[in-house]
């Protein structure tokens, strides 16, 4: 059996594919900065145990405080990525993100697309995503993820943390579009991608995008509470800023789709806040 090592195991991902592949029967090493039970605390990443898998997920998730970091972050980000390459994992995932590709094309983006270095954060993803790929290994960019633990700081967990309520639900932007997936088919992806020899790049997401004003609609529908208005505080955009991922390359390669559909998953959200 091949051992799966899981580098920021302790987070919102890691924590679910953890889970997810000990269910499945793997040999998990789950592998943490912060000192947590059932996982392996070590002070630096690059001092992770050997396997046949790795799976880099320990990167700082939030956008804002990565581009607050500027260049001393993509140079600590691709210095660990560097050193977990020349480790010479049998199989190296590293794992990416959609905002590569930017917010202006108003179709799915496919991994062959042009790329969009327009932040620290977009940066630091590119250059890590060459070093694995030159070492061989492989790149899931992935979609908005979204489920319970998620982070706070998010436009889905803004609009959840106003439900239940009384007064109308506030956005900043209704307008923007984002490809959501949920953290079970995310999971149930990187355990066949992780199962699988290609060596490239994948996005995974659904393919299908939601306005951020939709969710909204699915999440007070969910709590019976249709009869709340939004409102949206920022003014419209010119050009609505859009990012959606397509799957068809995915699916050919894993024989993957996403099972849970955004009602769903939103009114299992929405449920476990109000009980």
């Amino acid at each position: 059996m091949r051992t799966i090592v899981i580098t920021g195991a302790s987070g919102f991902i890691g924590r679910y594919l953890h889970a997810h592949l000990i269910a499945s029967g793997a040999d998990v090493v789950a592998v943490s900065r912060k000192s947590c039970p059932g996982m392996l605390h070590v002070e630096e990443y690059d001092n992770s145990p050997d396997g046949d898998v790795l799976i880099h997920l320990a990167e700082e998730p939030d956008r804002s405080l990565v581009n607050s970091a500027g260049e001393v972050y993509l140079e600590t980000s691709a210095n660990l990525v560097t050193a977990l390459s020349r480790r010479k994992y049998p199989r190296l995932i590293y794992i990416s993100s959609g905002a590569v590709y930017g917010d202006k094309r108003q179709y799915p983006c496919k991994s062959s697309d042009a790329i969009v270095a327009n932040d620290v954060y977009s940066r630091a993803k590119l250059i890590n995503e060459d070093i694995v790929l030159a070492s061989g290994g492989a790149v899931a960019r992935l979609s908005n993820i979204y489920g319970n633990g998620m982070a706070a700081n998010n436009v889905l967990s803004h609009i959840i943390a106003q439900i239940p309520g009384e007064d109308s639900l506030k956005v900043r932007d209704e307008t923007p579009i984002r490809d959501y997936l949920h953290i079970s088919d995310l999971v149930n992806a990187l355990e066949k991608f992780v199962r699988s020899d290609y060596c490239g790049i994948i996005n995974v997401g659904t393919g299908v995008g939601t306005s951020v004003r939709r969710i909204a609609e699915v999440a007070l529908s969910a709590a019976g509470q249709t009869d709340r208005k939004i409102v949206s505080s920022g003014s419209l955009r010119h050009t609505v800023s859009t990012n959606i991922l397509d799957i068809t390359e995915t699916n050919s390669v894993l024989g993957w789709v996403p099972e849970i559909c955004l009602f769903d998953g939103l009114t299992e959200l929405v449920q476990s806040k109000i009980g």
